[in-house]
């Protein structure tokens, strides 16, 4: 009877050991699988954390602009992907929250950066249709441009419904083409000049194999240097590059210039000058009266001029009568 006891007494105590034992391992098996549950959330986090930061930088730098969306845009189409995207990527922070993880605040969206973004997408969408219509109004260095700098185009005017309306954001959207590759131009420069002692290039085409991405020879013959000698000259803030492409619009574009390291840029209004050296033309033989009808000032002009221009500037840019008597001399 002693040795069944015996054996009973040790079978108890043995499992008086192993039970805790078991339970333990299993408790370390449970918070090993939490805490590899909660590693992956918190990368998920992480990872969400990261889109939301980069989609909040491209928000922040949207011109916010309403209007009434197009769902035929493509380009609608894809801005509303990415809200849909940011809005489900908040939901999922807000589920690894109550899961017991605690990311950053989620960027908040509402309606108001919908309709923004969507505004944008369209007139971006409506500018390349336009540019489809009137590919004479296009200039190389648009190739370089991204959707970001389409989107900003569309936002630098506040509607797209006249000719001017177009004209203005084109501008806008061929001057931004022309920063940009007026950058890839002078990171060329600089090269060159470290390759070539500190020697500044001479000719456009010494650009060439320096230029990334590469560019067409015919691009680079759109500009021209006009400075020379030392990269010491350069640091100076000497002119280095000028355009010499004509504008495409008389009124809606730009003309630039760059050193080693910045940029000029001036509005061209070729009209504009034109009937200004009219009107000063005119006063001159007119006892310096300035002209008000554009029968007056058409016989000055060295290229014609559409009359609806014409009218524009005699009622908006020059002077009224300040006096009866100078009434009386103009009729």
């Amino acid at each position: 009877m002693k040795k069944p006891k015996i054996a009973v007494v040790a079978a108890l105590a043995i499992a008086a050991i192993v039970t805790p034992v078991c339970i333990q391992h299993q408790e370390q098996v449970k918070l090993r699988s939490e805490n590899d549950v909660l590693r992956q959330s918190a990368e998920r986090v992480a990872s969400l954390e990261a889109e939301n930061t980069r989609l909040a930088k491209i928000i922040a730098e949207l011109p916010r602009q309403t209007a009434a969306p197009d769902d035929s845009s493509s380009e609608v189409l894809r801005l509303r992907g990415e809200v849909a995207r940011l809005r489900e990527d908040s939901r999922e922070l807000a589920r690894l929250k109550t899961a017991g993880t605690s990311p950053a605040p989620t960027l908040a969206v509402d309606n108001s950066f919908d309709a923004a973004a969507q505004s944008l997408a369209l007139r971006a969408a409506q500018l390349r249709d336009r540019l489809e219509h009137a590919p004479q109004m296009t200039i190389p260095e648009m190739q370089f441009l991204t959707e970001k700098d389409w989107l900003n185009a569309g936002g630098s005017v506040k509607q797209l419904e006249n000719d001017d309306d177009y004209r203005r954001a084109l501008g806008s959207l061929r001057s931004r083409a022309k920063a940009v590759f007026g950058g890839m131009m002078q990171k060329a420069v600089r090269q060159y000049v470290e390759a070539n002692g500190g020697t500044l290039p001479t000719e456009m085409a010494q650009l060439q194999p320096y230029m990334n991405p590469p560019a067409d020879p015919a691009l680079l013959d759109r500009y021209g240097l006009v400075a020379s000698g030392t990269l010491g000259d350069a640091q100076r803030g000497r002119t280095i590059i000028t355009e010499k492409a004509p504008p495409l619009d008389n009124e809606f574009d730009s003309h630039f210039e760059f050193s080693l390291n910045s940029s000029y840029s001036h509005t061209v209004n070729r009209n504009g000058d034109a009937l200004e050296a009219a009107a000063v033309a005119y006063a001159q033989a007119n006892k310096g009266l300035l002209p008000f009808e554009p029968s007056q000032i058409t016989p000055y002009l060295k290229e014609p001029i559409d009359p609806g221009v014409v009218q524009d500037f005699l009622s908006h840019r020059l002077p009224r009568p300040t006096s009866v008597d100078q009434s009386k001399l103009i009729k």
